[in-house]
């Protein structure tokens, strides 16, 4: 076993958790729970499923990239009680961390999903926040844009929407995880062919569509697994003694 205090230590800085002012998240330790942590689960989004999941499985922690507290502490109805409850009957830890996991240049969402696509001269890219969150790079050679929408859905596992806006060959590929829709302005600037992706808002489809900026849609959940899942490699390297596991809660959103 480790102590939570350890593992927590680590994950702060190592994340840098506290340099992200602007981000809505209370990132960190959101519900303290046991003092000796043997097992950590892994998920997405903190929800009953994945909560009562960690709890089935023996988890003394979850470690997510949604987490329960946002904003500010707001009244305790029945719906964030029926949240916490399963955390607190099995004394387990939560633990969130949004855009710093977005950010991250070794276990970000973004870095993750260009390597795993084979992005060559990666740089990271996007203003408004702390650190760049976005990430670019150039495919080893260049793809039709159908041809690239299906290697993001292969290697995602996930559904994908394809928007070509007359972009027929994609060589220069821009990645936003989740809700990052917002900077088809900075991909035109830096020439890049197409965005990849979570989901977008009717007016960015519309920019993209004017800037004759490619768009792949592979899901808000699907492309934010991989900077999670990284994050349970890390730790499993610096905490051999911890046991892992990630809780997979598919949705096509």
């Amino acid at each position: 076993m480790v102590e939570l205090t350890r593992i927590v230590s680590f994950l702060d800085d190592y994340l840098e958790t506290k340099n992200f002012a602007e981000d809505q998240s209370c990132n960190g330790l959101q519900v303290q729970g046991k003092k000796e942590v043997k097992k950590i689960a892994f998920a997405v989004d903190a929800c009953i499923r994945s909560i009562e999941s960690a709890s089935r499985q023996g988890a003394d922690m979850l470690f997510v990239h949604h987490g329960l507290l946002w904003n500010k502490v707001n009244p305790i109805t029945v719906f964030e009680k029926n949240r916490l409850k399963p955390l607190f009957d099995s004394d387990i830890s939560l633990y969130g961390v949004h855009l710093p996991l977005d950010a991250h240049e070794e276990v970000g969402n973004n870095i993750e999903l260009a390597r795993i696509f084979g992005l060559g001269k990666k740089e990271f890219f996007g203003t408004g926040t702390t650190k760049p969150l976005g990430c670019f790079g150039n495919l080893e050679k260049p793809l039709k844009a159908e041809e690239f929408a299906a290697v993001v859905s292969e290697k995602l596992g996930s559904k994908t929407i394809l928007e070509k806006n007359g972009k027929d060959i994609i060589s220069r590929v821009g990645i936003v995880s989740g809700g990052g829709s917002g900077y088809v302005s900075e991909c035109a600037d830096l020439g890049i062919d197409c965005l990849v992706t979570g989901e977008s808002t009717l007016s960015a489809v519309r920019e993209a569509e004017e800037r004759n900026i490619a768009m792949i849609f592979a899901g808000h959940y699907a492309t934010e697994t991989v900077g999670v899942k990284a994050v349970m490699k890390k730790i499993k390297e610096v905490f051999p003694e911890i046991e892992t596991v990630f809780i997979d809660l598919q949705t096509d959103f």
